[in-house]
């Protein structure tokens, strides 16, 4: 039996099997993201998120924070996707956001704080991930160089690490999450850049 859009079912029992065409199941997503009150613009939300980066690379933003002594601001993260450790500030260009849009939101949300930064990035990364996930498994990361709005902003000191933790540093850790290796790698070259196209 082949199931046509529209079509209306009612089963009393055993097993029933809906066959739907790719289009179909497309319109159907469609319908259920109005229907939810999804908004791209506004985020996905974690589930359709996952699901569309089975489809295609995943763009973000990277925050490279640095200060006047040269430390680098980075955060503790620990989710299912990543190893724990520190990361660099970050988040994934929303649907019809700019590149300027997507700093400034990640700043008021993960920093919690405005920052200034350098107009174009100054490192572009490609991260596919060979995992038995296919969620977020391909990433560009456009890399901004940073600063803190002000130089006196503080944040909370914290006697235990837990996610969101943020911490200067002189120098990439040792421990940094999965997929973050390339900030140790190339951290010379970064501060070189940083230094170029100071904000």
């Amino acid at each position: 039996m082949r199931v046509e859009s529209g079509d209306i079912f009612r089963v009393e029992s055993g097993e029933f099997r809906v066959e739907m065409g790719l289009r179909d199941a497309i319109l159907g997503l469609k319908k259920e993201v109005e229907y939810s009150g999804i908004r791209p613009e506004k985020g996905l939300g974690e589930e359709l998120f996952l699901f569309s980066s089975t489809l295609a690379p995943v763009i973000n933003v990277d925050l490279l924070v640095t200060d006047r002594d040269g430390r680098v601001l980075l955060s503790w993260r620990e989710d299912s996707f990543h190893s724990p450790g520190w990361h660099v500030p970050g988040t994934c260009i929303r649907f019809r956001e700019t590149f300027e849009q997507s700093i400034r939101r990640c700043a008021r949300e993960e920093l919690g704080t405005e920052i200034t930064f350098a107009p174009g990035p100054i490192k572009v990364y490609e991260l596919i991930r060979e995992t038995e996930r296919d969620e977020r498994a391909h990433f560009i990361t456009l890399v901004f160089a940073c600063r803190l709005a002000r130089e006196d902003f503080a944040f909370p000191k914290e006697d235990q690490v837990r996610p969101g933790t943020m911490r200067w540093f002189q120098e990439m850790p040792e421990n940094m999450t999965s997929g973050q290796d390339c900030y140790r790698r190339d951290w010379e070259t970064l501060k070189k850049k940083i230094k170029e196209t100071q904000p």
